[in-house]
């Protein structure tokens, strides 16, 4: 089984929601998360790091895939993410989850 959470911002070593769930997921299931490059709310990080350095060592340690958009334009907390229709159709998931429907790539799943 396939799984794909989306999450307009993530960051591997936050303790976000969607961290426990990568953290704990079933070893059987191929876990996949879609994020865009965003680190807007994380003043005085460096992409570049997290996405070469920390991406690579939370997809190692906890068997999953990160996968990272670039964005159109973000509004406060919110990213419109490019490509994620294609980007989802690439995964092709059994199940995909996104947290909160006040953001754009849940609206835009849902239509």
């Amino acid at each position: 089984m396939k799984v794909l959470h989306i999450e307009d911002r993530f960051h591997p070593g936050l303790g976000q929601q969607i961290n426990n769930f990568a953290k704990l997921h079933n070893p059987k299931i191929e876990f996949h998360i879609l994020s865009s490059n965003s680190f807007t709310p994380w003043k005085g990080t460096d992409p570049k790091e997290i996405i070469t350095i920390s991406d690579k060592e939370f997809e190692k340690k906890y068997n999953v895939i990160i996968h990272r958009t670039d964005i159109l334009f973000e509004i406060h907390s919110r990213v419109w993410m490019k490509g994620l229709k294609e980007k989802i159709l690439e995964i092709n998931p059994d199940i995909i989850y996104a947290h909160g429907v006040e953001i754009f790539s849940t609206i835009r799943i849902i239509l």
